[in-house]
């Protein structure tokens, strides 16, 4: 009689078919991460190390010593990459030297940047738009907007899109530039509110020292008239209009606050934060107080402080006993930057029974000497 073991012969050889085929595979596996993981090791390296000679060379090309222990800038470039070390160079002032704009301009390192900027990592790509709008080159302009518009139709990402319209703005020095970013935001979706109020506060001031302030604000409102309330930048422009100081701007954003309804609370807050960065259109903050949003009444509690009336005090103290959290927690605050004694407050707790005032004016007054 044979052994059992023999019999299960053909079952034997096919599991150590298979055994060998697995140990293949995962073989397999883990020379190809290596050899990725290695591809990409010397990649960065290269990068780094072209960083590097683009340096020495505009170093040489200036005349200066061109060794690479002689600068403590390595660890900078490595960083921060070619124009950082630039600007380092010269002490952190942005680089407007005539003979260093050409250098960089006839040199490899725009290429370089550019072709980072088609990088599937959009962490790549933002980093080369920063090092490119750096460079201060007035040409880069198209590249941006074509750039913006790639991120968009790829739809790839969010913060590399902000970023590549960033750039743009800091070289928006005439109407046609800021009309394109204006059309660019409008036709994204993409980012925040905050993102787009950011990228037009920098694109209006870099008109205004392009331009000046009058043709600056020309332009600015034009685009206030030009573009639908309803817009998401909208919000954003109105917002900006504070934060660049067109203080022109008081009798436009008074009217943009009429005109909107209740479902456009969101632009009576936007209208309302330039109020307080511009330090007008106190009789809009003040109807504000008593506005059916809450929101609304939120931010003109926060932006009275901007308006030191003694008129303010009255509607404030009456906002202490207000149902939302938010509207009490700002005009307490208000209040206690009105009053730094803080005798108003201190009477408001003793003259009410309410514990929504009392609790607020008691956290508002300990932030002031004398009462923690």
């Amino acid at each position: 009689m044979e052994p059992a073991i023999f019999n299960d012969g053909p079952l034997i050889k096919m599991v150590l078919e298979w055994t060998s085929i697995i140990m293949f595979v995962i073989f397999f596996a883990i020379f190809t991460t290596l050899f990725v993981l290695k591809q990409n090791v010397e990649r960065k390296a290269l990068s780094v190390e072209d960083a590097k000679n683009y340096y020495l060379n505009f170093l040489h090309d200036m005349g200066q010593k061109s060794s690479w222990d002689f600068m403590p800038i390595n660890s900078v470039v490595r960083r921060y990459g070619f124009t950082a070390a630039i600007e380092d160079y010269y002490n952190n002032r942005p680089i407007r030297d005539a003979r260093v704009t050409e250098l960089i301009s006839s040199s490899d390192i725009v290429a370089y940047y550019q072709k980072q900027a088609k990088s599937r990592s959009w962490a790549v790509r933002s980093f080369a738009y920063l090092q490119l709008s750096r460079l201060g080159l007035p040409g880069m302009k198209q590249f941006f907007y074509a750039s913006a518009d790639m991120e968009q139709i790829k739809k790839r990402s969010e913060k590399a899109f902000a970023i590549c319209l960033y750039s743009a703005a800091l070289l928006c020095d005439t109407p046609e530039d800021f009309k394109k970013i204006l059309a660019l935001l409008q036709k994204d979706q993409m980012i925040s509110g905050g993102f787009q109020e950011g990228i037009l506060v920098y694109a209006g001031k870099t008109l205004k020292s392009s331009l000046g302030d009058d043709k600056a604000f020309t332009i600015y409102q034009d685009a206030l008239h030009d573009i639908p309330p309803s817009e998401p930048v909208m919000i954003a422009l109105v917002a900006a209009a504070g934060k660049l100081g067109f203080r022109q701007v008081e009798q436009l954003l008074g009217y943009l606050y009429e005109m909107a309804g209740e479902r456009q609370a969101i632009l009576k807050v936007a209208c309302l934060r330039s109020f307080g960065e511009l330090k007008k259109g106190r009789m809009f903050v003040e109807r504000s107080l008593t506005d059916a949003d809450w929101r609304v009444r939120s931010t003109g509690a926060r932006v009275a402080i901007a308006f030191v009336w003694d008129e303010f005090i009255k509607p404030l103290k009456k906002c202490l006993t207000d149902s939302n959290y938010y509207v009490r927690l700002n005009a307490a605050r208000s209040l206690a930057g009105m009053d730094v004694e803080g005798s108003v407050l201190t009477q408001a707790m003793n003259d009410t029974d309410d514990l929504y005032s009392k609790e607020m004016s008691h956290y508002a007054l300990s932030g002031l000497p004398g009462h923690a």
